[in-house]
């Protein structure tokens, strides 16, 4: 089976030109500038510092923790994440945005003002489908947040990882934020590039993919799911599983408080009673040790006396040969 044309890794750009003069209408100019900032806000998004930071966090503790947590169930929900962010930007969509934006500034040189310069159908419908497929990547991205989220609040009840698991939950939600608002934009986007696409085709009809239905939505192509994604089901997830209180449990700071409290109350009564007694009066304490069976020093000492014995033994030796080769040559 054929897969949609949305979803195909990488999609050719029609070797067409880039550009018609249409006649203007009565809304063509009012949705050429819409276009233009919708593409412009989005292409905002996609190339932010906070994304690009937030992705190459992920892709650095996926590197640092690949040989310890690569079976681990977390870690196999992000490497989901991070394969999303990667066909993300495959698919070269900032690029094609960057194209629109120019194409939609440029100005007819040749005609009256009764005119205007206009994308052509198949720049257009190769920007559409580019827009859906990233909607359905967004969506997915989302959900790989969600269930990593989930799991890696379960292994923060079991107490494992718990540094690691606080951080990655940061960064979930963070990504899961971000997903979803560009997810909001694109949506914005397409309606208003859909709605140019039309009359472009009405005025030109030049199809680049014609055994394909472009729908008229963003949540007509994702389905009724579109509205559910929006909901702060993270926050549900929480509340239901009853995790905020063991994270509160182990960054509490009442307890330490308390015991604050308790060593401050005993120094106290210590002071009072200490009061009338005499001061230092320079004794040591006699502190009792326990004898061990291994000594390292001792083991040391003994290894040294030893060596010198035999030291000693061999010089003995060799004084006592060399006496006896002088008393041999003196008898001859």
């Amino acid at each position: 089976m054929a897969t949609e044309p949305w979803n195909r890794v990488s999609i050719p750009r029609p070797a067409i030109q880039c550009q018609l003069t249409v006649p203007l209408g009565d809304n063509t100019e009012k949705c050429m500038k819409t276009l233009t900032q919708n593409c412009s806000d989005v292409h905002l998004l996609l190339k932010s510092e906070s994304m690009k930071t937030e992705i190459a966090t992920l892709e650095s503790m996926l590197y640092v923790y690949h040989h310890k947590l690569c079976y681990h169930k977390p870690y196999l929900a992000l490497k989901q994440v991070q394969q999303c962010s990667r066909r993300i930007k495959a698919m070269q969509l900032e690029e094609s945005l960057k194209e629109m934006i120019e194409l939609c500034s440029l100005e007819p040189q040749l005609e009256g003002p009764q005119y205007c310069a206009v994308p052509s159908q198949p720049i257009l419908e190769l920007v559409s489908m580019k827009i859906l497929g990233a909607c359905k990547l967004l969506v997915r991205c989302m959900d790989c947040c969600s269930k990593a989220f989930h799991l890696c609040l379960q292994h923060l009840l079991l107490k494992e990882y718990i540094v690691l698991n606080v951080v990655l939950l940061g960064l979930l939600s963070r990504l899961r934020i971000m997903c979803r608002g560009l997810l909001k934009r694109l949506a914005a986007l397409y309606s208003t590039h859909i709605a140019l696409q039309k009359e472009v085709s009405d005025l030109h009809k030049t199809p680049y993919f014609k055994d394909f239905a472009f729908p008229t939505t963003i949540e007509e192509h994702i389905g009724p799911i579109f509205k559910d994604l929006f909901a702060d089901t993270l926050k549900n997830l929480i509340s239901k599983k009853h995790y905020g209180q063991f994270l509160s449990k182990i960054f509490d700071t009442s307890t330490q408080v308390e015991e604050d409290k308790i060593s401050d109350e005993i120094r106290d009564a210590v002071i009072e009673d200490t009061k009338g007694t005499p001061g230092d009066m320079g004794q040591p304490i006699q502190m009792q040790r326990f004898k061990r069976g291994f000594s390292l020093s001792k083991k040391i000492q003994k290894a040294k006396q030893k060596a010198w014995t035999v030291k000693m033994q061999n010089q003995k030796g060799m004084c006592k040969a060399v006496n006896a080769k002088n008393s041999g040559s003196r008898g001859f």
